[in-house]
Order: C-alpha cells, then structure tokens, then sequence
C-alpha cells in the first residue's frame, strides 16, 4: 500500500481521469443492465464486476495510485475506505466463478456443466453491487 510497493505505481492524482473513468464504469452498469434484461445474465455479470473495477481504480487514480491487481486495489481501498465502499460484495463477486472466462476451456467446462450457468438471481446481485460501489466511487471523485 505504500508508493514503493511493486503493486502499485504512483502517479500525480488525476481527478479529471478519476471521473472519466467513473463515466465510463456507469455505462459499463448501463451494459449490464441491458444484457440483464436481455437475459444474457454471464455478460451481465462480467459487465458489472468490470463496472466496479473501473470505479475502484478510479478511486485510485484520484488518489495518485494505479494498481496492477485486484488483490493490491482491494487491499488499497480496504485499508483508505472501508466504511465508505462496499468493498466485501466485491471481493466476493471477484472471488466467485459467476461469468468467469471467454476461453476455450470455461466454454468446456462449461458444456459438460463442471461451471454453472450465472442464473437470474446472482445476475441482479452483481448489478446491485456494481451499483452500490459505483455511487459511493462517484460521490468520492465527484463525478456522475
């Protein structure tokens, strides 16, 4: 967590790239939520666990951080801002297998049914926790 940590390079803070990026995570939810309704709940699912990683790097940028991981960002943002970002939906989005992969082998394992297709449900938390992440990222940089 600190500059000279392999993890992360440190940057002048750029608020102006901060609220890009969180424009830029608010049409990836937006995404998300068409495929959502679409019933393309694996796409959904992606889109709003890239949502968040966007914002959440987008708290970084603001800050002067980028981060090379999500393990490095999520310590960052646990360590600066747990009680202002719903960090632990994330991480467990992140941790899951829920639209996971475009590769060969996910669309395997998928067909023989070892990964389970993402269903309504887990579609509609994913977006509730993009959402809830986002606004709070949004409030902290000042965009949206």
């Amino acid at each position: 967590m600190e500059a000279g940590d392999s993890e992360f390079v440190q940057v002048l803070p750029d608020l102006a790239g901060a609220v890009l990026a969180t424009h830029i995570a608010s049409e990836m939810l937006m995404s998300a939520k068409e495929k959502y309704e679409k019933r393309v709940y694996d796409d959904s699912v992606s889109d709003s666990r890239d949502a968040i990683r966007v914002a959440a790097s987008a708290v970084l940028l603001r800050d002067g951080y980028v981060a090379s991981t999500f393990e490095a960002t999520y310590s960052y943002l646990s360590h600066h801002y747990q009680d202002r970002l719903s960090l632990e939906p994330w991480h467990s989005m992140e941790k899951s297998t829920w639209g996971d992969g475009q590769g060969i082998i996910y669309r395997i394992l998928k067909a023989i049914g070892i990964i389970k297709q993402v269903d309504k449900k887990q579609a509609k938390e994913a977006i509730a926790t993009a959402e809830k992440f986002l606004h709070s990222a949004s409030e902290m940089v000042g965009g949206l």
